[in-house]
């Protein structure tokens, strides 16, 4: 149950720090360089000393060279940028040519973790929110989506198991990204597993490991609204989770996400289910044979 690997937030922050330096530090100082060089003012540097433009280019150098590591003259800059240009091209790169691989990886993960979430699952169809209903979504590469998506599993002979439903919302330390199965039947969540977790190890991150915790979500109704419990009653009502000691809050968040998430989902998993079962009635009126 490792986190989906290379966060798409996290695969972008290099970059993206290392593109904001580079434009607003590096760039600007060779320009300045530039622009002192041919201006009016290369041939009165004392008066270009005391002007404002020469003491922006001033505090560009110092900053932009205690960032590089380099000194201050303008071959030394150019060396720099140059320096700069090639590694940007070089993680562009390695970007473009592990993408697939990545995208491929967390696909794998995602769907080894709905095969979990809906026991008994052989194939799985993948519908994304368009509007106000649940389409049929096709990928042209090797990615599934998680953003407004939900996965229907089939038994191997074509029947409904449930939905696979991605869902996220604020834990005690960061975000929680989890995923459940949902038994429209039954009502009921069926299993759930945690994608993402930076909750405190060893105390708040139990919602990832913990098998007896996992077990809440074997047969958990919806409806009412699930709530959390320290100690649960024996039998314990079919809507309560017995939170983990130690790991209440982060026991609480993953309890709040899920009812979230089914307020929002549920109406349209409803309408997916019957229109569904609606298709497969109608085909299977059109396999009886005549005059039966």
């Amino acid at each position: 149950m490792a986190d989906l690997p290379f966060d798409e937030a996290e695969r972008g922050l290099a970059g993206s720090a290392g593109a904001w330096w580079f434009a607003c530090g590096v760039v600007p100082a060779c320009l300045l360089d530039i622009a002192a060089k041919y201006s009016i003012w290369s041939s009165r540097p004392d008066l270009y000393a005391d002007s404002l433009f020469g003491v922006v280019h001033f505090h560009f150098h110092q900053n932009t060279g205690l960032m590089l590591g380099v000194g201050n003259s303008v071959d030394e800059r150019y060396r720099a940028v140059v320096l700069a240009a090639i590694s940007g091209l070089v993680l562009v790169g390695i970007y473009l040519v592990t993408q697939p691989i990545i995208l491929k990886n967390q696909a794998e993960f995602l769907t080894k973790a709905i095969f979990r979430v809906l026991p008994g699952t052989t194939s799985i169809n993948t519908f994304l929110l368009s509007g106000e209903q649940l389409e049929p979504y096709e990928s042209a590469d090797d990615s599934m989506p998680t953003e407004n998506a939900i996965f229907a599993g089939h038994a191997a002979d074509g029947t409904l198991i449930g939905y696979a439903v991605p869902a996220d919302g604020a834990g005690f330390m960061d975000t929680i990204k989890l995923i459940y199965g949902f038994d429209p039947r039954r009502r009921a969540i069926v299993g759930m597993q945690v994608l993402d977790s930076r909750e405190t190890p060893g105390l708040g991150d139990k919602i990832i490991f913990d098998e007896e915790f996992h077990q809440n979500f074997v047969e958990l109704k919806v409806e009412p609204a699930i709530v959390g419990v320290k100690v649960a009653e024996n039998p314990r009502p079919s809507n309560e989770v017995d939170t983990i000691t130690g790991a209440t809050i982060s026991s609480e968040a993953v309890i709040s996400i899920l009812n979230r998430s089914t307020e929002r989902w549920l109406p349209l998993l409803d309408k997916l289910t019957a229109s569904s079962e609606g298709a497969e009635g109608e085909v299977a009126s059109d396999d009886t044979p005549e005059g039966s």
